[in-house]
């Protein structure tokens, strides 16, 4: 017998498997849905600072926005939904907020998370014209339509 088998034995011990309840289909769709949006408005931002700065009406006050800035705000809502798997509806209202208190930090992280990308997306078509107003719309509302299906501000269940 070897001094590993010795120690430990010959069987391998039985690891319990914890359930683990699925995110609801509807808000993984979205999640998924926002990946590709957002995907599809990097591949078509500058990597760097545009050549010309943006006239003073469009201007961002934290500069050009760059595919990277956008990967990083996408990247930084997406993680911050982590917190709350699995994703259910109505999973982060103010009642059900109150029954697991220990989210409400989380959410505070991902309302700041929120506004961070909508602030993005909204000053992307005034930078740049190659990207219209409606798609940079049609990520903010996978954004909101998110966080309504989690029920974040709503009062009740």
């Amino acid at each position: 017998m070897s001094p590993i088998e010795e120690c430990f034995g010959d069987k391998t011990p039985e690891i319990e498997e914890i359930p683990v309840e699925p995110d609801h289909p509807e808000i993984w769709g979205r999640v998924v849905a926002l990946c590709d949006l957002i995907r599809g408005l990097i591949e078509r931002l500058p990597f760097l600072e545009p050549a010309e700065e943006p006239v003073a009406k469009g201007r961002n006050p934290n500069g050009p926005v760059t595919s990277r800035q956008l990967l990083m705000t996408g990247e930084s809502f997406i993680q911050s939904l982590e917190s709350f798997r699995p994703l259910l509806p109505n999973k982060l209202t103010e009642s059900a907020l109150e029954k697991s208190p220990e989210f409400k930090e989380h959410v505070h992280k991902l309302e700041h998370n929120f506004d961070d990308i909508e602030r993005v997306l909204r000053c992307i078509p005034q930078l740049y014209e190659e990207v219209t107003k409606e798609e940079c719309d049609n990520a903010i509302v996978e954004v909101e339509a998110l966080m309504i299906c989690l029920g974040v501000g709503l009062g009740d269940d």
